[in-house]
């Protein structure tokens, strides 16, 4: 996640976001991720949270 999503966050705690993050298993056993990011305009932001979206994803 960037550092000034974070700083942001931390001036702005009504700031709302939301991440869908879904995954579907499809019949030959792989997992299909799928990840949606609402509320965030700026690009560069909401690349910043799909990457640690990413790595939440990793993690599983």
């Amino acid at each position: 996640m960037s550092k000034s999503f974070l700083d942001r966050r931390h001036e702005q705690p009504d700031y709302e976001i939301e991440v869908w993050i879904t995954g579907v298993r499809i019949p030959d056993g792989m997992v299909h991720w799928s990840v949606s990011v609402q509320g965030e305009d700026n690009p560069i932001e909401a690349a910043g949270i799909l990457e640690r979206a990413a790595e939440v994803l990793r993690d599983k």
